[in-house]
């Protein structure tokens, strides 16, 4: 809640009843399911899905004129409230990748293309039949992950091993010319194939580069496109997973291959702890993501029951002598 305890919190603590796996498992659902649990939303969403950038963000006014403080704030409470659906209904973790809705106003609506929903306010729609699906082709991520002029592969491509799968690239060799991706006149996708080929940077840039190449459908603000100034998108890519090389088409084919990623979960089970603890974690802590996480997946209320396995979870309820 972002807040001080309730009066029924402090009586419960009073009685003990917070020390025992049932009394506070009991005080996680209700507190969940209080309208102050959009508090949760608002800081864990806007910290791990980086929605607190799109307050930062300044698209060239020149070649992005619709971008506006009205079009800023509608993208984040569409994330929040995609997210805050699969909390209070319990959706599996995987929905966050393969989820076929979102939350759009009438603002938001014009900028997708979607037909305009009735009234003034937020309203649920179904994204069947379109190109988009999931929190990754929301307009959030998609401009967060941009630069001021153009849309950035490599940052959404990095964001995503980030963010969803724990397994950042390193950064990039000391005197590497990351800006040589940024200039010429060749396309996106030449300018990486070109600063790939360098040896320093192959080795990073091939795990990254064709994930963020997929999402190139859609531009710097998240408006959906064939072609740029280059002419027709190739969102084409190679993605190595346990079973092998997996070839893609867009984000429409890449999200459901990183759905199926069986590192979404543990990840996303370290996210949560990282935030509900506030400490980073170590190899020690994977006992601990693979205990929340079996968890999870027993309870079968897939967000909802992450974040009631990590309020019981040892992690959360000790505190770590200073120094250890």
């Amino acid at each position: 809640w972002s807040t001080m305890p309730d009066q029924a919190l402090l009586l419960e603590a009073q009685h003990g009843t917070l020390t025992t796996d049932a009394g506070l498992s009991a005080q996680v659902e209700r507190m969940l399911a209080d309208p102050r649990a959009s508090a949760l939303v608002s800081n864990f969403v806007g910290q791990w899905l980086n929605l607190r950038r799109t307050e930062q963000v300044k698209p060239d006014y020149t070649i992005f004129p619709t971008f506006d403080d009205e079009l800023r704030a509608s993208l984040r409470t569409e994330s929040e409230q995609f997210f805050s659906e699969l909390l209070q209904k319990g959706r599996p973790i995987s929905e966050l990748l393969t989820g076929t809705f979102t939350y759009v106003n009438q603002r938001l609506a014009t900028h997708y293309g979607l037909p305009a929903p009735t009234g003034s306010g937020f309203q649920r729609v179904e994204l069947a039949g379109t190109p988009r699906l999931c929190v990754l082709t929301q307009a959030s991520f998609l401009t967060a992950t941009s630069n001021p002029t153009r849309t950035s592969p490599v940052k959404r491509g990095k964001w995503v091993l980030d963010q969803l799968l724990c397994a950042p690239p390193p950064p990039p060799p000391p005197g590497v010319d990351a800006a040589g991706v940024d200039t010429g006149a060749a396309s996106v996708r030449q300018r990486l194939e070109q600063h790939r080929a360098k040896e320093p940077c192959h080795s990073c840039h091939a795990v990254m580069d064709p994930i963020g190449l997929s999402f190139e459908n859609f531009d710097g603000i998240g408006v959906y496109r064939t072609q740029d100034q280059y002419g027709p998108i190739d969102a084409t890519g190679t993605l190595s997973t346990a079973g092998g090389d997996v070839s893609f088409l867009g984000a429409s084919e890449l999200v459901p291959i990183l759905a199926k990623d069986e590192r979404l979960a543990s990840c996303v089970a370290e996210k949560v702890l990282t935030y509900a603890v506030g400490r980073g974690f170590t190899s020690a802590d994977q006992s601990t993501f693979k205990t929340v996480t079996d968890a999870t997946t027993a309870s079968g209320k897939g967000f909802h029951g992450l974040f009631a396995s990590v309020a019981v979870s040892e992690a959360f309820r000790s505190r770590r002598a200073v120094g250890e």
